[in-house]
């Protein structure tokens, strides 16, 4: 998220001193269409998934979210979010 405001703050003042106005709000629009695209590729959180009683779908999520290959460092946390959600 801090990226997209950034990139609006670069493509206003920088890009916006060589553009037409037309063109800056094409390009100012670029960043919430590309979030808009990337959230379909993100999974849902573990804990809505586990509200949801979705256990297997929270832990792949939670393992994806992660990032580690070792899947026995996982499941401490996992099972941290699950009493959590009790």
């Amino acid at each position: 998220m801090k990226t997209c405001f950034a990139c609006l703050f670069v493509d206003r003042f920088v890009v916006g001193t060589f553009v037409t106005w037309f063109w800056l709000s094409i390009i100012c629009a670029f960043c919430p269409i590309l979030m808009l695209f990337a959230m379909a590729f993100i999974p849902e959180t573990p804990r809505y998934l586990l509200m949801k009683n979705r256990d297997n779908d929270a832990k792949a999520a939670f393992e994806w979210l992660c990032d580690v290959t070792d899947k026995k460092l996982v499941e401490p946390e996992f099972l941290k979010v699950i009493e959590l959600k009790q």
